[in-house]
């Protein structure tokens, strides 16, 4: 039925999708696949209004294209990455949203695009906690070029900052107990996975470390 919908019946057809109250409907699904522009003008619209919105916490649509199954990631992603690469700035509730649909929608050939902003954005945010978003993303597609600006990044930093961010950054890449939206990261090769051990226990045990006033004698314990 959906191919045989006109361009303005699509984008109708789409609209009246955004307004569902539990997510998208079944049918979006075939409406995405055969009039995947007119979906995508219309999801786009509504997530830049969302996300231009100054004070918005909820992303309604962004939300339901991010926790949707219906392939409709792919069809927006693409646009997505081209006003992020655009946008000077973004509330970091959506931020974290539009990343994870550009890394579940990504098309190969965009990827070292992804890459190569994603760093750019980490290694010069001013807010760590919006770039650190950018760098578990880029960790998802590329683990080794993620790692390598982290450990850059860590070793400007001091022992506290260190902690914070290297576990901010961990609980986004693998997840925790209390952060389960992280980043589904592909295979990460083994010896990624060993230097970001050792950067955990280094950086930890840094942050541990008591600092000893000169000239008074200490017994040695545990935190040593």
């Amino acid at each position: 039925w959906a191919e045989y919908l006109s361009a303005h019946e699509a984008a109708l057809a789409a609209r009246y999708a955004t307004l569902e109250l539990n997510g998208f409907p079944r049918w979006l699904h075939q409406l995405a696949m055969a009039k995947p522009a007119e979906v995508r003008a219309v999801m786009l619209g509504e997530i830049l209004a969302e996300i231009s919105n100054q004070g918005a916490t909820d992303f309604k649509t962004l939300a339901n294209v991010l926790h949707s199954k219906d392939g409709i990631a792919s069809i927006v992603a693409p646009a997505l990455l081209d006003d992020l690469e655009a946008r000077v700035s973004m509330p970091v509730g959506a931020l974290a949203q539009v990343l994870h649909v550009i890394v579940q929608g990504i098309p190969p050939h965009d990827v070292t695009r992804y890459v190569r902003l994603g760093i750019e954005r980490f290694e010069n945010a001013s807010d760590v906690s919006a770039g650190v978003l950018y760098l578990a993303a880029v960790f998802s597609l590329d683990p080794r070029n993620a790692t390598s600006a982290l450990t850059a990044k860590l070793a400007a930093l001091n022992a506290e900052e260190q902690a914070a961010l290297l576990d901010r950054f961990l609980a986004l890449t693998f997840g925790d107990s209390m952060f389960s939206n992280a980043f589904k990261s592909g295979d990460v090769p083994v010896d990624m996975l060993d230097q970001l051990v050792r950067l955990t226990f280094q950086t930890n045990g840094q942050a541990a470390a008591r600092k000893r006033p000169a000239d008074v004698i200490h017994r040695v314990d545990e935190s040593d």
